[in-house]
């Protein structure tokens, strides 16, 4: 299929970033690769993100859908994948704080073109200094399950791109602030991923992440309890074959967030499943400390 046969569709959840979403618009606007929608699906925005969105809704390619309730990035882009057209063939993912290279979506498609048996490609991230922001053992990598779980081939930022069956397959966890490798890797068992290495994402640092929190409140605690929970339960066991380290640090993590919520015998457990892997990560000190503390009661978040 050449590139006139495609339209693109361009996912951005946003929540309150009136003074970044422009930024990331314009970088759409200006693809050298014309055929493409942008789906800006708003989290529940309490600043000024409508105003600022406005004026570029003038040209048709562009949507505009705010909810009034705040509900998480993971569903804020499920969301918006439900909303692409029937004509679309291609799917991306354009954080509301980044931007596109110029020619992202050209180059894209002109990979995807040339290896047709993948439904499914990332490529890496560069900052706005040109600095990469991806880790990647080689440029040529093929991302199974195993690479996703092991987590030591790949890291930092990519940008996705999706063929219409694969992103139709698509589901982030509803409920959570990210842990969107839970995912990606259930994707991975359907689709293997192809890893290239040409950044086609501009990573900006001048603003937190969708997921970021600045204090680490009970909110926090719950969301990455949570998150790591589940991660644990679905791929545990083969991080645990794959990385053990990666493995004790999920647990060491795990238990830490479990002694602030108060759930000082899970906080055990997962602390004790960390100890077995890897004694000398200095984060079981920490964890005894937020253990003590939970049993009595105090410091824990609020």
């Amino acid at each position: 299929m050449t590139q006139v046969n495609h339209k693109v569709a361009i996912i951005t959840p946003t929540y309150n970033r009136a003074h970044t979403i422009a930024r990331a618009i314009l970088s759409v606007q200006a693809q050298t690769f014309p055929n493409w929608e942008m789906i800006i699906r708003d989290d529940g925005s309490t600043d000024n993100t409508a105003e600022i969105v406005a004026p570029y809704l003038s040209d048709p390619r562009i949507r505009y859908l705010p909810r009034k309730e705040n509900k998480g990035v993971n569903t804020t882009r499920n969301e918006a994948l439900d909303a692409i057209s029937e004509a679309v063939t291609v799917v991306t993912f354009l954080d509301s704080d980044d931007t596109l290279v110029v020619d992202a979506l050209e180059k894209a498609l002109a990979v995807m073109a040339q290896e047709p048996d993948y439904a499914w490609f990332n490529f890496p991230a560069r900052d706005e200094a040109g600095n990469t922001r991806t880790h990647l053992t080689s440029p040529d990598l093929i991302g199974t399950p195993d690479v996703f779980i092991k987590g030591t081939e790949i890291g930092g930022e990519f940008v996705q791109f999706l063929r219409r069956d694969a992103a139709q397959q698509l589901r982030f966890v509803d409920g959570l602030n990210g842990y969107e490798g839970i995912a990606w890797i259930r994707l991975a068992s359907q689709f293997v991923c192809r890893f290239r290495s040409e950044p086609l994402r501009v990573y900006w640092q001048d603003t937190e992440s969708l997921i970021r929190v600045g204090t680490k409140s009970r909110r926090y605690y719950d969301n990455q309890a949570r998150g790591l929970q589940l991660w644990m339960d679905l791929f545990g066991a083969r991080l645990t074959v794959l990385n053990p380290h990666g493995a004790a640090l999920n647990w060491y993590v795990l238990g830490h967030a479990q002694a602030m919520l108060g759930l000082c015998a899970e906080s055990r457990r997962a602390t004790w499943r960390a100890l077995r892997l890897n004694p000398r990560d200095l984060r079981l000190l920490r964890n005894l400390v937020s253990l003590m503390k939970c049993w009595l009661g105090i410091g824990l978040a609020k």
